[in-house]
């Protein structure tokens, strides 16, 4: 594990050779996506679209333990369409170029920015959009979510989902698949996968995520990523977008989950540890917005006090009243600071 980890910590990261990532040629044409328009009307897009499987809808990268969306395709699952566009992004297809007077938000993080388990139309970015628009705001609200991400992977994607857009805003919020209890660390968990063959690859992508908990309970069961590492790698996301955009950054807090996400092996004493934790992780994204002289938008607050049903049946992410949350309190957060 040691070697892998330190791979990892030390890794000097690489945002040219996005070779990896070019659009996907397809026979099997679906839908165009829409794109925005500088007035916000829809235009069409003639990219080809490609119907896949759950395990052609990514793109895994062995040698940096992580996994990409396909560009231009489309997943059926669970009755929701989940649409990729040309740059590889849960959005319909926009501009490389900002046009001049618009205002640009990019959404980073992992499943719950992706919009797991809610329509496109319900994810917080077109939510926010929306509220935005509505107030004369020229806004584009970039979806930048991949599910089962985490803050580091999230460091190395930097250029090709958030550096080259040119957004005005940066909304990051990343952590509950660090804090999600298995009986091995990330590191281990990759490791393992690797030297039994990429085949399983795929496997891991979900297995170590919070929408998949362990079903056992040894004693030892540790966070995905500890809690001094995962506050390393926010840190160095940050200053890496202070560093190189002009960019006003938000930290967003994540939602809590229920326990109808548990297993129903896991004692009460494990689900509330696993609360514990979350909350943990939580507290250092505040503290880090503090280090840093950040805004944080606290979403965890809103849903923990809140008497509603926000959630999914899984427990995990948001239905459209959760995502509704995000979106409000992101909204208050740039409508404050644009005045």
């Amino acid at each position: 594990m040691t070697n892998h980890y330190t791979r990892r910590k030390h890794l000097q990261f690489c945002f040219g050779a996005l070779t990896l990532l070019a659009p996907h040629s397809s026979t099997f044409q679906g839908q165009p996506l829409t794109s925005r328009s500088s007035t916000g009307t829809a235009a069409k897009s003639d990219s080809p679209k490609e119907w896949v499987t759950d395990n052609r809808y990514y793109i895994i990268d062995e040698t940096r333990y992580t996994w990409y969306l396909r560009p231009n395709t489309i997943l059926k699952r669970n009755g929701i369409s989940y649409e990729t566009n040309s740059f590889g992004l849960r959005d319909i297809e926009f501009s490389l170029t900002k046009a001049p007077g618009s205002f640009r938000i990019v959404c980073l993080g992992d499943s719950v920015t992706y919009g797991e388990g809610v329509s496109f139309e319900n994810t917080y970015e077109q939510l926010l959009e929306r509220k935005l628009r509505a107030r004369g705001i020229d806004a584009n609200v970039i979806n930048a979510g991949i599910g089962s991400h985490r803050a580091w992977q999230g460091l190395e994607r930097l250029e090709k989902d958030v550096i080259r857009f040119h957004p005005d805003v940066v909304a990051v919020s990343f952590g509950l698949n660090e804090a999600a209890l298995g009986s091995q660390t990330l590191w281990e968990e990759w490791r393992s996968k690797l030297e039994q063959g990429s085949d399983n690859l795929e496997k891991q992508r979900s297995k170590h995520s919070m929408s998949s908990l362990p079903r056992n309970q040894p004693e030892g069961l540790v966070p995905s990523v500890p809690i001094n590492e995962y506050k390393e790698h926010l840190k160095a996301l940050v200053t890496q977008l202070q560093k190189r955009t002009q960019a006003r950054v938000y930290l967003v807090t994540f939602n809590p989950i229920s326990d109808a996400n548990y297993r129903p092996e896991w004692t009460p004493e494990l689900r509330k540890r696993q609360h514990s934790i979350i909350r943990q992780y939580r507290d250092q994204v505040l503290q880090i917005g503090k280090e840093l002289g950040l805004k944080t938008v606290d979403v965890y607050q809103h849903f923990a006090e809140s008497s509603e049903s926000l959630l999914t049946p899984d427990g995990v992410h948001p239905n459209a009243k959760g995502m509704l949350v995000y979106a409000e309190e992101l909204y208050d957060q740039i409508m404050k600071d644009l005045r």
